[in-house]
């Protein structure tokens, strides 16, 4: 990682190809030509000093390394840059960029995958998440946006702005509406690697059924969960009932399937499974693809759109 102040008007050694995001921070694809690699460029639009998120990330990604999570290439400080013809104050973090897009994408398109396909991609998530929580870092932000896919469609764990040390006693952020723990939602969190759990187990939910176990609804007075949430936290049979009514299989989801979720949606974060727990259930030790096998269903189910 280099950090540098330079002029870099049209970011010297990068070809802004395209934009590919702009829903909190502008991310554009860039092809580095020292690197001679694709990027993504993330910029931010305040000064670095005063930037806490642009700060955060950068804090953050340098103390990770693991296949599974996105690297951080070099970050430039408070530069002037000219993007769409406008030119700015901004500093920018360039990673490894993952052409094959983000998890919603990709379900949106696609819809709900097999269960081996899930367990292979939650296997890699599970280590990319134990592996942060080992080095100290809770990511507090964990939903299919943030989740890619490179060119041969590994998962790639982005975007931490948001993440903070486990130690953490005051949260920065009240994490993703849909898939943060209530606890988050509430603002009193007490353990960030209970919190990244819940948000696992709603990710894992929707790779498998193709659409969220519940939502936040506004009500008027703010978000608020919604009914199925109050199923799965007091009647769990009629939310199980429910879903699989919705797919027309009374059996679409295993027991197994239903226990790990169940015991990774606890609405209580001490009663929550944890990474080796979860490890060790009956579901995560199934079946998974090898890597020739790997490809081959990644290709299936990316041939046939929903």
């Amino acid at each position: 990682m280099t950090s540098q102040t330079q002029n870099l008007s049209s970011l010297e050694h990068y070809d802004i190809s395209k934009k590919l995001s702009s829903s909190k921070y502008s991310v554009y694809q860039g092809y580095n030509e020292k690197l001679d690699q694709q990027v993504a460029l993330k910029f931010f639009d305040f000064h670095a000093i005063t930037d806490k998120n642009y700060r955060n990330e950068i804090s953050i990604l340098s103390q990770l390394n693991h296949p599974n999570i996105i690297k951080l290439i070099e970050n430039v400080d408070e530069t002037s840059v000219t993007l769409e013809r406008q030119q700015k104050q901004s500093s920018y973090i360039a990673f490894e960029f993952a052409e094959n897009g983000d998890l919603f994408e990709i379900i949106s398109k696609y819809g709900a995958m097999s269960e081996i396909l899930c367990r292979t991609l939650f296997r890699q998530l599970v280590d990319a998440i134990e592996h942060m929580h080992s080095n100290g870092v809770a990511h507090l932000d964990l939903k299919l946006e943030n989740l890619l896919f490179d060119k041969d469609f590994n998962l790639k764990v982005t975007d931490f702005d948001l993440s903070q040390p486990l130690d953490s006693t005051t949260l920065i952020a009240r994490g993703t509406a849909g898939y943060r723990a209530p606890e988050i939602k509430k603002g009193l969190c007490c353990d960030l690697k209970a919190a990244d759990v819940y948000s696992l187990g709603v990710v894992l939910f929707i790779l498998f059924n193709g659409s969220p176990p519940y939502a936040e609804i506004n009500r008027g007075f703010g978000l608020d969960f919604d009914g199925l949430y109050k199923l799965l936290m007091r009647n769990n049979n009629k939310f199980w009932a429910l879903h699989s009514n919705y797919k027309g299989n009374l059996d679409f989801y295993s027991e197994d399937f239903k226990q790990l979720i169940n015991c990774m949606l606890l609405e209580e974060p001490r009663s929550r499974l944890t990474l080796e727990e979860i490890k060790n259930t009956k579901w995560y030790q199934g079946p998974v693809l090898d890597q020739e096998a790997y490809d081959a269903e990644i290709k299936k189910y990316t041939s046939t759109q929903k």
